[in-house]
């Protein structure tokens, strides 16, 4: 009978063996299937929520806010882009036998995909939140685990039901934190109360209670054999387990840190941390040796997984990357960052074109500020934003050095546009900023806010100026004419109201079928054209705001819209996620683009007219090729 060590040798020498083929077939991957027809670039691949090796080590799923992204390990570049998902993912899980990929969305929402060939095979029909998933290595089956307590097998060449065990009614409320071992059909649950909680899936026994920790266990995982838990969160320790007779065997870490990602090698022989900070730590499983710290990310470190030949791991972070590192060293081998479809940073809230169109600035719904290059298409630069609120609405200064953002919170920031640095803070609003512009001339800037009223600033000081009130809702959207001498406003309470930019007086409304979504100025500001959510796009007069022309041949309800620099065109986004170039004046339309999953919620051309970009609900901000 062979040893431990010849096991290993042949391990390693098939692992190579397929992997040196499946490079063969990866080197040169058809890419074009990652674009849609007519589109330029995907600004940021999604946020990162999990990554996994494929069984064999070749390849590497990434599943983000965007789908699933499938990448070779020999040339680093992507192969498949999986797409079926309408939410952010949060789990990914390969069947022992590496055919199979089944994936789950925070709406718990779980499809099936054949891995080999990138086939959608069925979408699981299951209606409670699930919790966890794992593949249960005898039979490949699927086994999910709910809130209700509920813990189902699955035919995994159907997605019917197999065998559902008894539901574990104990589990209560507080539930925070799951995770399956299906070789020994044990359950560990996280809870509020700071303890974990063992359970026997077969006879739904609470076998233990583990109690020790400071704070909620955010992060668990179990060793190969079951025989270990070990378990993180906010409370700066890392625990280590033994679920056979539910014991502590050790404590690992400081009260100053918090971990939020666990994973173990394949052989059990160490496991691996990630925190907040974006180190990585990594200890020997029976004496809790600290082997070796990897500071790799530059944030959060939310997810890590082994390669089955046990030398290289993967990483992903909220900095954006998805890093492969040396486990004996420690050394980064490859960011897959660098590929050419840009940084793994996604979930954009809205956009905003430098006044030379050759910037694209795109706030995060976390800290993450970015600034992409429009000729290269690669990211220029990042800053973190002020907390973590999210932000509404983004604008340049005309002179390109600042930039101003609207936030859930009544934040009002101003940032130097090259260093990110915080310049100014306006105060005032008595409710969610939402909407930002600068005057033509940027001295001045507007805002519009949930608490029904637009106010004006002065750019240099941050002073107030005016408050513009009259609306009877929040204000959605608020721009000035070319000229400078009259600023637009449009709100829930489906009027739009022309104000004169230096007194603040209102001038004129416009009432309109629908919520106001999104006005523009056409550039020589005789036209705004309105998108009020329905199928009409009302055009007014750019002096007193009364209609003068409706485009009513539009196929679904347009919720933003905005016109390109010679006025010919209007580029518009629907709550189907269509993107139409038209005719300006007639509505025709030039081009139809298709790429958006979710509801078109914003438009803009680059100033050359050449490119424009569009940014959808579920935050893929995309770049296309105008007509």
């Amino acid at each position: 009978m062979p040893n431990k060590r010849t096991h290993h040798t042949i391990h390693i020498t098939l692992y190579l063996l397929l992997f040196t083929v499946s490079a063969l077939f990866a080197q040169n991957p058809d890419t074009s299937i990652l674009l849609p027809d007519g589109a330029k670039a995907r600004l940021g691949n999604g946020r990162i929520y999990d990554v996994k090796y494929s069984t064999d080590g070749t390849q590497l799923a990434v599943a983000t806010a965007h789908g699933i992204w499938i990448y070779d390990t020999a040339k680093y570049k992507p192969i498949r882009w999986l797409t079926e998902h309408t939410y952010p993912l949060t789990q990914i899980v390969f069947s022992p036998d590496g055919n199979l990929l089944a994936s789950r969305d925070n709406r718990s929402v779980v499809h099936l995909w054949d891995y080999k060939t990138g086939e959608h095979k069925y979408e699981l029909d299951y209606q409670a939140t699930i919790l966890q998933m794992v593949f249960e290595p005898k039979s490949d089956s699927l086994v999910t685990f709910d809130y209700g307590g509920n813990v189902i097998y699955w035919k995994p060449a159907t997605g019917e039901k197999k065998h559902e065990f008894v539901q574990i009614e104990e589990i209560g409320d507080g539930l925070f934190s799951s995770i399956i071992n299906p070789n020994n059909f044990m359950l560990a649950t996280g809870h509020q109360q700071n303890q974990i909680e063992l359970w026997d899936l077969v006879t739904g026994e609470n076998t233990h209670t583990l109690e020790g920790h400071e704070a909620i266990p955010l992060k668990m995982a179990f060793s190969p054999d079951g025989a270990t838990l070990v378990s993180a969160g906010w409370g700066g320790k890392v625990r280590v387990w033994n679920t056979e007779i539910g014991e502590q065997k050790h404590v690992i870490g400081d009260e100053n840190n918090a971990f939020m990602s666990l994973a173990f090698s394949p052989d059990g022989d160490v496991f691996a941390t990630g925190d907040y900070l974006g180190n990585i730590r990594v200890y020997q499983l029976d004496s809790t040796k600290h082997l070796r710290t990897y500071q790799i990310h530059e944030r959060t470190v939310e997810t890590i997984d082994f390669s089955p030949d046990l030398r290289t791991a993967v990483s992903g972070s909220l900095d954006g990357t998805v890093s492969l590192w040396d486990v004996a060293s420690g050394k980064k081998k490859h960011p897959f960052g660098e590929h050419p479809f840009g940084e793994h940073l996604g979930g954009f809230s809205c956009f905003a074109y430098s006044p030379d169109g050759k910037i694209i600035v795109s706030p995060s719904l976390e800290r993450t500020v970015c600034l992409w290059e429009t000729t290269t298409n690669k990211l220029n630069n990042t800053f973190d934003k002020e907390g973590y609120f999210k932000v509404a609405d983004v604008a340049f200064s005309p002179d390109g050095k600042t930039i101003a953002t609207t936030s859930y919170g009544d934040f009002i920031m101003l940032w130097d546009a090259k260093t990110g640095v915080q310049k100014n803070r306006l105060q005032g609003h008595e409710s969610d900023a939402l909407c930002v512009t600068y005057s033509p001339d940027g001295t001045t800037i507007a805002t519009g806010s949930a608490d029904k009223t637009v106010r004006l600033w002065d750019a240099e000081t941050g002073k107030h100026k005016h408050t513009l009130e009259g609306h009877t809702q929040k204000i959605t959207d608020v721009a000035y004419r070319p000229d400078g001498t009259t600023i637009v406003s449009g709100s829930a309470d489906k009027t739009v109201r022309l104000w004169d930019a230096d007194t603040g007086v209102q001038k004129y409304m416009h009432t309109s079928q629908g919520a106001i979504y999104r006005l523009a100025y056409r550039p020589d500001g005789k036209t705004i054209a309105i998108a009020d959510g329905t199928k009409t796009i009302v055009l007014s007069d750019g002096n007193i705001g009364t209609a003068k022309h409706t485009l009513t041949e539009q196929k679904e309800n347009v919720l933003c819209l905005a016109y390109s620099p010679d006025g010919k065109y209007l580029v518009t986004g629907s709550g189907t996620g269509k993107v139409r170039v038209l005719e300006a004046t007639t509505g025709n339309v030039i081009r139809l683009y298709s790429g958006h999953r979710t509801a078109v919620e914003n438009v803009a051309f680059g100033s050359g007219g050449k490119t424009f970009a569009s940014q959808s609900k579920d935050g893929i901000l995309m770049l296309w090729n105008a007509p």
